[in-house]
């Protein structure tokens, strides 16, 4: 009786650990089950976010590419130069590719296809409308008076289609914020599944385990891939290449801040009436909004450029374009000059909006401050700007550059001017080139620097 008892108790036992290990089981199972989905979703929200990340860096593309065509378009029209009219052919047949490229991204994330739709409608007329038929006339020998109208005229459909250009960046950043959002909040489900599994059984954390470190090198990868598109449009708010300046020798460096932001730091030069336009600017923020500030200030200046070439005029009509977007305080700093060749010298006019001036090194190894300091643009209607002119002669050299130099090591110190001038003095001879490098090596080498760094520097080499 009693081997009885033993026995029954034995089997209720047994039961009883059957049952516990057939509920934590089935506990194990939902637990599995619950993370198993969480994954997916964090996958699916990793790859949306991704293309949402896209979508904007193609718009914000698309915007440059569009200025860029308005600029050779009055070029071609405004001078008759055919260089400007290939520019704008070359330009012209990359515009479709880009529309697509955005509608296919947007149609994928089920965005509104309203914007988009517009904004091509906008580009079209833009083409079919003015620009095509603009420069068929303008080849057919257009008068100068009824150009300046039809420009004049487009000047008003590219505004047009900037504020389209900015309203659907403003939809596309809100639905790559909610993307964001929405996979953290996966994220972070899928870390207490994972919780409850290990308290389960640590053989399905495992498994979980290795599933997770498989998600986060596609993250890490998702990361490598948004850094080269930012990279990517970076390169784009800055020129290809320099271009060729009868008796000048030019050479720049350009360095990102750590991250994979875009910045705000540009340089540029470019052809006015009689000479030559050498910028270098700094706008406020990060990200998509700065790059849409570097557009329109490049675009404006450029513009401007075909039929004005003094500094203090040129970055006031920035400062209207900046003004007139309607951001909250559009701040950007411009150092601007005008080169003119006179005999064997350059005479150089210099303003400064609120940027570092320019340091102009002579031959024998002088070195100096040159520019008139003036009003940050963006934030007054009329800022005070006035201009300095000097001349730059055989082997003397003008150096441009951004806060990132002065910067470079904040806060523990700031690099002054002075410093900067007393470092050039001893580099009087040496080639643009070498005097950029230079400059780069004063600031450091700092893989997680705080800002941009530019620098632009012209060598007279007569």
């Amino acid at each position: 009786m009693a081997a009885d008892r033993a026995w029954r108790g034995i089997g209720d036992s047994r039961l009883g650990v059957i049952g516990v290990a057939a509920v934590l089981a089935l506990a194990v199972a939902g637990v599995l089950a619950f993370e198993l989905v969480s994954l997916r979703e964090l996958e699916t929200s990793s790859v949306s976010s991704n293309r949402a990340v896209q979508a904007v860096t193609a718009t914000s593309q698309a915007q440059v590419l569009v200025l860029d065509l308005e600029t050779r378009l009055r070029g071609y029209a405004l001078t008759r130069r055919r260089q400007f009219r290939r520019s704008f052919e070359r330009e012209r047949a990359r515009l479709p590719a880009q529309e697509r490229r955005i509608a296919r991204l947007i149609e994928a994330e089920h965005e509104p296809l309203g914007l988009v739709g517009g904004m091509e409608g906008a580009i079209a007329a833009y083409l079919n409308d003015y620009a095509e038929p603009l420069v068929r006339a303008v080849a057919h020998g257009l008068p100068i008076p009824r150009t300046a109208a039809a420009v004049n005229v487009g000047r008003a459909r590219v505004d047009a289609m900037r504020v389209q250009f900015g309203a659907l960046l403003v939809a596309e950043q809100r639905y790559a914020r909610e993307r964001r959002t929405a996979a953290s909040r996966v994220a972070h489900r899928a870390e207490l599944a994972g919780i409850g599994g290990l308290a389960g059984l640590l053989v399905l954390l495992t498994l979980s385990g290795v599933y997770l470190t498989h998600l986060v090198g596609r993250e890490r990868r998702a990361a490598d891939r948004e850094h080269e598109i930012a990279r990517t449009l970076q390169q784009s708010l800055l020129p290809e290449d320099l271009p060729d300046v009868p008796g000048l020798a030019l050479a720049a460096r350009f360095r990102p801040a750590g991250g994979y932001v875009v910045g705000g730091d540009f340089y540029d030069v470019f052809p006015t009436r009689g000479g030559w336009i050498a910028v270098i600017g700094d706008i406020a923020g990060k990200g998509p909004q700065a790059a849409r500030l570097t557009a329109v200030a490049r675009y404006t200046l450029r513009n401007e450029a075909v039929h004005e070439r003094h500094p203090s005029r040129l970055l006031r009509s920035a400062n209207r374009s900046l003004r007139s977007l309607g951001d909250e305080l559009p701040l950007c700093t411009l150092a601007c000059c005008a080169l003119q060749p006179v005999a064997r010298d350059f005479e150089l006019e210099v303003a400064s909006a609120g940027h570092p001036l320019p340091l102009l090194l002579r031959a024998d190894g002088a070195c100096v401050e040159v520019g008139a300091r003036g009003t940050i643009l963006g934030l007054v209607d009329e800022p005070d700007l006035g201009e300095d002119v000097v001349r730059l002669a055989p082997a003397d050299s003008l150096i441009l550059y951004t806060d990132g130099l002065t910067d470079a090591h904040a806060p523990q110190r700031l690099i002054t001017p002075a410093e900067i001038a007393a470092e050039l003095s001893g580099l009087a001879g040496r080639t643009p080139a070498e005097i950029a490098r230079a400059l780069e090596r004063m600031a450091g080498e700092l893989p997680t620097a705080r800002d941009d760094l530019a620098i632009l520097v012209l060598q007279n080499t007569a």
